[in-house]
């Protein structure tokens, strides 16, 4: 026969599991159905509903070449824009709804496949991806003449990121990481990639793309702590680049569709994942060893892009054959579709990417062929 103490000892712990277990739901459950926060939720969603009803594409302005990325300087009076098959372009942005070409630099006179951009904290610092050739950098003090300052070669490169040092850049592709030391002279160290095999990462020499066509591609990465990376792909992962003889696999995590790319939240505790055809994904990542979905939701088209408001309220996101989507996203857990811009009526032309000017007045889009969308986001127009 059980002895009562210990039945007793045994149910009072079944109790404390149980109340442990309700507690947080109960929490859980009055945040997000209270009254008072299900009000304040309808009225944030009804008035961004109304800010962006009416929304659509002021300004077309064509760029030779397939727009395929745009950034803009903190002031936001300048924009550099990838342009693949003619390198880049530098626009005066000081009348942000009439952009204006500055200046346009090609590597090489030979076509140049730019695919993705990035400049510099102190801003002097251009560095481009050219899929076809490598990674270049520019001197980008004078924008009317940028000059070459370093270039490596890494041919069928994606996507560009920078150390949060500023010290290393990062180049994904399907050869996995290129990890470049060095961000002035740019040095290539080598080549992150996954052995399925042994379960692990490991850094090698890179040779050409082409021998690492059976390789899970890394579409995009980025660091969340010093020498900590975010690796996306179909089963993103998280590891530690501390030691390159040794590379640590944090962990990995499960998305629903695969990674195309990632915006991280200004604050840096929230990720959002352009996922393909499975849509937006947000996860939480204020503990970045245990990312926690969120939320999600479906997108017309391919979703491959996303860029976040300043006051971190509405993502937009690029649907490659289907225009411009924006999502409320105050409540991450259960984001809505607020409207779309429709992609003008050019049957070539493809939606790979968007800017935000500061003040969030203005927004740009990457038509690829048909050029620089430009719309005004402004309340008083």
């Amino acid at each position: 026969m059980l002895d009562p103490n210990i039945a007793f000892l045994r149910k009072s712990g079944l109790i404390v599991l149980t109340i442990l277990m309700v507690l947080p739901a109960i929490f859980l459950y009055y945040e997000y159905t209270h009254v008072s926060t299900v009000v304040e939720k309808i009225s944030v969603e009804k008035n961004i509903k109304k800010r962006y009803e009416d929304i659509r594409v002021d300004l077309l302005l064509p760029i030779p070449g397939t727009v395929r990325k745009i950034i803009l300087n903190k002031k936001g009076d300048r924009a550099y824009v990838a342009s693949f098959g003619q390198g880049v372009h530098i626009l005066d942005l000081s009348t942000p709804m009439h952009p204006k070409v500055v200046t346009q630099f090609k590597y090489g006179l030979a076509y140049d496949s730019a695919v993705d951009i990035m400049l510099s904290k102190d801003e002097k610092t251009l560095y481009v991806l050219d899929m076809k050739h490598g990674l270049y950098s520019l001197n980008v003090r004078d924008v009317t003449a940028p000059k070459l300052l370093s270039y490596v070669k890494c041919e069928g490169a994606e996507h560009l990121s920078l150390s949060l040092d500023e010290h290393r850049i990062y180049v994904s592709g399907k050869f996995g990481v290129l990890i470049i030391d060095n961000a002035n002279t740019m040095n290539l160290v080598g080549r992150l990639h996954y052995l399925p095999d042994l379960h692990k990462y490991v850094v090698g020499t890179y040779k050409s793309h082409l021998q690492y066509a059976g390789f899970e591609v890394i579409t995009d990465m980025f660091e969340v702590e010093h020498n900590i990376l975010y690796l996306m792909s179909q089963t993103p992962d998280i590891v530690d680049i501390s030691n390159l003889l040794d590379i640590k696999m944090i962990t990995r995590f499960s998305i629903l569709g695969n990674a195309k790319q990632v915006t991280v939240s200004k604050n840096r505790q929230r990720l959002y994942i352009a996922s393909g055809h499975s849509g937006i994904e947000i996860f939480e990542i204020a503990d970045y060893r245990h990312p926690k979905p969120l939320g999600g939701h479906n997108t017309k088209g391919l979703a491959i892009n996303s860029t976040i408001s300043k006051d971190g309220k509405i993502l937009f996101v690029s649907n490659l054959n289907r225009g411009v989507e924006l999502f409320d996203i105050t409540y991450p857990y259960d984001p809505k579709f607020v409207t779309s811009i429709e992609k003008p009526p050019v049957k070539k032309g493809q939606v790979h990417a968007t800017a935000l000017s500061p003040d969030n007045n203005v927004l740009y889009i990457a038509y690829g062929v048909i050029g620089l969308g430009v719309v005004d986001l402004s309340p008083h127009k």
